[in-house]
């Protein structure tokens, strides 16, 4: 007869938050984790380090709201908690903060995460940090790339130094430009059917296979899965390799293995990126596009590829990268069937606004505008639909703020995660696209031009403010670009007031984004082909510039 063991059922607060912690990291005990954190509050709701755990819980679970209000608590019960855990609890209340559209508040959060972390600098605050600045006011992008440029300095010059060193060695041995094609690298952790990977497989298929190679490089230690995008990356690939548990160091040695001339980075700032490897310089040329708007702060990032009309040049004086325009990127609808209904005001005898953008981008500053908006068409509505929204505390909370600015909650519609159908379906439901800013609608500008619907945006304050703008001017509509704010709200009711108008652009504006070639994979990888030969043709000219003899004095 096999020995019994005796379960010890917790009875106090301290035992059941134990017993929650143990199954914290089991994904089929979640529910029983959650549980046990719930009877541990019961007790004791101020126990130390339960706040902590419950807001850790709901920020794997994406429950934003709910993990900002622990971690406060945690904060506000606790000042005095270890450096380390305060350092952790900063960062999380960042993150949940800005999916709050907190954004301001999230950069101060994150400060404080960094000021904590006086024995090493963590790049885990920095690029959380610097992703945040580009949605918060009182940032320019002059602030922002001198903040890349620390984050570098602090977090990768003296600490990758030593492998910096044996890959430049490793690297001299390789004669450049060597191959009769040029191989071209991409390193990411999101090869699969994430914005930037999605639009830029359609660019590799569709440049000159005979003079370009690919090589895929999927760092999957976060997202360790594979989709019909990924197959896409395998197939097209010259070499595919699944990369993980491995350093930097290692990484960098399997891309100089393979000879890669053009390593491209898709990230930049954003989470689970790449920039310790891309530090190393694994290749003689490296390109940040797509994923990421701004400098990556490395001297050894070489180019940064935007689409025409993001930069300004006296905003890129500190960039380390030679910025390189093209006329546009790809960009398409996911959903390219959906019919385009009647502008909704036709039938409603009233106006519904809409923004379908993150909530990052959703800040008190655009729901003041807005709220000044509803106000002066009194019987308009707005829809919004974005993944904090699924959240009830959350929604109350959203409802409150209208009611405060006289709006009643009737008139604000609320929807949080939908899937990418019902996303483009939703557009159906609105005439006019309200844009947030300082940091414009992307993709999602593109998805509603595509179903018909206008969408009015302010002129952008930097680079992260002007991708609607560059569409719309793309897509020869510049008179809904407002110069500033008032403009910005005397656009939306001169429009919200002309129905034929709203119908008008119901039928034209995908034609018009049609014709602008954004959704043309073949002209978008005409202007990349273009944009390489330029880079190349740089390259070679400093070549044989670093190979003349030098001029001695006369």
């Amino acid at each position: 007869m096999p020995e019994q063991t005796t379960l010890t059922v917790p009875n106090t607060a301290i035992e059941f938050l134990k017993a929650g912690l143990k199954y914290f990291d089991a994904a089929d005990k979640q529910q029983e984790c959650l549980n046990y954190l719930l009877e541990a509050r019961a007790m004791n709701p101020n126990l130390q380090g339960l706040n902590y755990a419950l807001g850790c819980y709901c920020n794997r679970h994406s429950q934003n709201y709910k993990s900002y209000s622990f971690f406060k608590r945690e904060l506000e019960l606790y000042p005095d908690a270890p450096e380390s855990l305060k350092e952790n609890i900063y960062h999380l209340l960042g993150w949940a903060a800005s999916n709050l559209g907190k954004c301001e508040e999230a950069v101060f959060y994150l400060s404080q995460a960094i000021k904590l972390n006086t024995n090493k600098h963590s790049y885990y605050n920095y690029g959380d940090l610097l992703y945040m600045t580009n949605h918060a006011y009182g940032f320019n992008d002059l602030q922002i790339t001198d903040l890349a440029n620390s984050s570098y300095e602090n977090c990768f010059k003296e600490q990758f130094e030593t492998e910096r060193e044996i890959i430049k060695t490793k690297l001299k041995a390789n004669e450049q430009l060597k191959h009769n094609k040029c191989r071209i690298g991409i390193l990411s952790s999101y090869i699969h059917s994430q914005a930037a990977e999605v639009l830029l497989i359609d660019i590799f298929k569709n440049i000159n296979r005979t003079k370009y190679d690919f090589y895929s490089y999927y760092i999957n230690d976060v997202m360790d899965f594979e989709d019909d995008c990924t197959k896409e990356y395998r197939n097209l690939s010259q070499s595919f390799i699944n990369i993980k548990n491995k350093t930097p160091l290692e990484i960098a040695e399997l891309i100089i293995r393979d000879e890669i001339d053009i390593l491209i980075d898709t990230l930049g700032h954003v989470k689970n990126n790449s920039l310790n490897v891309f530090s190393l310089k694994p290749a003689p040329i490296q390109i940040s596009m797509v994923g990421y708007w701004g400098s990556t702060g490395l001297p050894q990032m070489d180019y940064l590829l935007v689409q025409k009309g993001w930069t300004k040049p006296e905003e890129t004086i500190n960039y380390h990268e030679k910025i390189i325009e093209v006329e546009h990127f790809h960009y398409r609808a996911k959903h390219q069937d959906i019919n385009i209904s009647e502008a909704p005001c036709l039938a409603n005898d009233f106006i519904t606004f809409g923004c379908f953008n993150r909530g990052q981008k959703i800040n008190s500053k655009v729901l003041s505008i807005w709220s000044v908006i509803l106000n002066l068409l009194p019987n308009s509505n707005l829809i919004l639909n974005y993944l904090t929204l699924c959240e009830a505390e959350f929604r109350e909370d959203m409802w409150i703020f209208f009611e405060s600015q006289g709006i009643s909650r009737t008139r604000i519609k609320l929807h949080g995660y939908v899937s990418t159908e019902a996303y483009f379906h939703l557009h159906n439901e609105i005439d006019i696209v309200l844009d947030p800013f300082p940091f414009s609608g992307g993709c999602t500008t593109v998805d509603a031009l595509w179903m018909g619907v206008p969408v009015i945006t302010k002129k952008g304050d930097g680079t992260a403010g002007r991708f609607s703008e560059s569409f719309l001017n793309l897509c020869k509509v510049p008179e809904l670009i407002s110069e500033n704010e008032e403009d910005y709200i005397l656009k939306a009711i001169a429009l919200g007031k002309d129905f034929n108008r709203i119908q008008n652009y119901k039928n034209t504006l995908r034609d018009k984004l049609i014709e602008s070639k954004i959704s043309d994979p073949k002209a978008a990888a005409k202007h990349f082909e273009q944009a390489l030969e330029i880079i190349i043709e740089l390259e070679q000219k400093k070549q044989k510039e670093s190979q003349l003899p030098e001029r001695i004095p006369q």
